[in-house]
């Protein structure tokens, strides 16, 4: 059983890593890294933030530093066996560059972690809705030739995934109505569009129960098997739940519900499902 966490940020890595290089500091990297050991799960760590914090401070290319900073963060958790570069980085500015700064960014990270352990896989950022076409773009202008996994965010709404048309997730899809299963295959065949194999993940979907776009506790179990499954037929590698629990506090936005346990940390249907 997978897992992927947002603690990972660079910036916190880095305020983590300490005089000794063991990234013990908050919030306890060594002690998350326990838990997982003892839980038996794996790991998609992301470094969240590293397009996003270096390019606000004028950094259209990834630093000597934080190229540092990663290999130093790989080599003290060689276990983990993929990274991820951020988390939903793009906006009207990056789109007006022609996602030249993206594509640096991904470009130095494949590199450097090829360097590191060619087994271990680069993951792309995951993108606010798929886009096969601008993927397609990048990897023909070979600044994802070290890029193992390209990877995206989708939510269906209110929609079954079978006749979901729409990407409903925060920050939408300008793209073109199209079905989310043949939206699925392009994504898979784009993936290896250059002659290499990899992989296309699905990092977040999910449905709500408490706010935004709201179904049913049922509705949620028997979407989350048939999303799973529409993503297998499609070839998807790997999807990932968003997310493991229900808000304590009152609902007021989309994600609130979307939890496989309730605010009592119970078992919703769908953590059966």
């Amino acid at each position: 059983t997978w897992v992927r966490d947002y603690a990972y940020a660079l910036s916190w890595m880095k305020r983590a890593k300490g005089d000794n290089g063991k990234y013990e500091g908050w919030p306890w990297y060594t002690k998350l890294d326990q838990k997982l050991k003892e839980s038996g799960l794996m790991l998609l760590p992301i470094l969240q933030g590293t397009i996003r914090e270096g390019v606000k401070i004028g950094n259209l290319k990834m630093t000597k530093d934080d190229k540092s900073e990663i290999i130093s963060i790989m080599n003290a958790f060689p276990h983990y066996k993929c990274w991820e570069l951020d988390n939903e980085y793009g906006d009207k500015e990056e789109e007006s560059r022609n996602w030249s700064a993206y594509q640096s960014y991904h470009k130095t990270f494949g590199d450097t972690v090829k360097v590191i352990d060619e087994n271990t896989l680069a993951v792309a950022n995951g993108t606010a809705g798929i886009y096969p076409e601008r993927t397609k773009e990048f990897i023909k202008a070979g600044n994802f030739n070290n890029i193992d996994v390209i990877n995206a965010h989708f939510y269906c709404g209110t929609d079954a995934p079978e006749l979901n048309k729409m990407n409903y997730n925060v920050g939408g899809n300008l793209l073109a109505p199209r079905s989310l299963y043949d939206t699925l295959r392009e994504f898979v065949a784009v993936a290896s569009c250059d002659g290499k194999k990899r992989q296309a993940w699905i990092t977040e979907f999910g449905w709500d129960t408490l706010a935004g776009h709201i179904v049913n506790e049922y509705e949620q179990a028997a979407y989350l098997q048939r999303g799973y499954m529409l993503g297998i037929q499609a070839g998807i590698d790997r999807m990932f739940w968003y997310w493991n629990m229900d808000t304590k506090e009152k609902p007021t936005s989309f994600f609130d519900g979307c939890g496989i346990l309730d605010p009592k940390v119970e078992p919703k249907p769908a953590a059966g499902a």
